[in-house]
């Protein structure tokens, strides 16, 4: 078993960001054997993306289950935490941290989910089966002393964009709304922020070049928006990262309008916030 205060120093959301983005840019498996549900292969949990496992909401795991599209996986897990790829393979693996109701003690679980030819799951598979029971209602937990360090706070906030558009006005309500709680939410907690890091997005369509301006333009979008709110600007770092780090793929077969709405996802702005709140 583990506790959280072992995590202070290496647990680091935006590492996981940018490690991870190197698996879109591949979208392939490496060379090696795969699992089938009879005979499961295990990754070493030290060749993972993540220094340590990732704390999953439990109903998001319940929620993976057979015949769901590896998109809608994606969206509840997140990338797989080994560089299996991610398009056009049949397995993901991942390092999941719960918490075992006694103080900040977790246990860490190795998870696999494995899809069919149509990319569907077809199965999912926890190497340690003790680890399913972490899905069910989570026990109490009993109160732990305070640590005297001040809390590590990482919010990941996402806006998006309307077509070829990356001005306030393209940048849609929910955006808006959800950055405004972000901040609101970090405030309430007498936190204080230690940065803010945006990075926007673009989605393939156009010229590349014009892209990669468009999306550090919807990042300055997201960065004007932030200081409007009250956030100091010398604490916000913004990037552009064109086209190289697309959520969803489309098929160029579709009319030119449902091309547009399926890359709708690709036209983002994402603001990680790292914040500490005071004991």
């Amino acid at each position: 078993m583990n506790t959280i205060n072992q995590l202070s120093n290496r647990f680091k959301f935006a590492a996981f960001l940018f490690s991870s983005a190197l698996t879109v840019g591949v979208g392939v498996a490496q060379a090696r054997e795969h699992s089938t549900a009879a005979h499961l292969l295990w990754p070493a949990i030290n060749a993972s993306n993540l220094s340590v496992g990732a704390f999953p909401d439990p109903r998001d795991v319940r929620r993976v289950i057979v015949s769901l599209p590896k998109r809608e996986v994606r969206l509840l897990l997140s990338d797989p935490h080994f560089a299996e790829g991610l398009f056009e393979v049949h397995e993901w693996d991942y390092v999941f941290n719960f918490l075992t109701g006694r103080g900040q003690e977790y246990q860490t679980c190795q998870y696999k989910v494995l899809f069919d030819d149509k990319m569907r799951v077809s199965s999912t598979h926890w190497r340690d089966p003790s680890c399913a029971d972490y899905l069910n209602e989570q026990p109490k937990v009993v109160p732990a002393v305070i640590p005297v360090a001040p809390r590590l706070i990482t919010l990941n906030t996402t806006g998006l964009f309307k077509f070829a558009g990356s001005s306030m006005q393209d940048l849609n309500a929910k955006g808006r709304s959800d950055l405004e709680n972000t901040a609101k939410s970090i405030a309430g907690a007498r936190a204080k922020i230690n940065s803010i890091h945006v990075v926007g997005h673009a989605d393939r369509l156009g010229v590349q070049s014009n892209n990669m301006a468009l999306s550090l333009g919807r990042a300055a979008t997201v960065r004007q928006y932030l200081v409007s709110l009250g956030v100091p600007v010398e604490k916000i770092s913004i990037e552009g990262k064109g086209t190289s780090q697309p959520i969803v793929q489309c098929s160029n077969k579709l009319p030119r309008e449902k091309l547009v709405a399926c890359l709708a996802p690709n036209r983002r702005a994402t603001a990680l916030f790292e914040a500490e709140q005071p004991n």
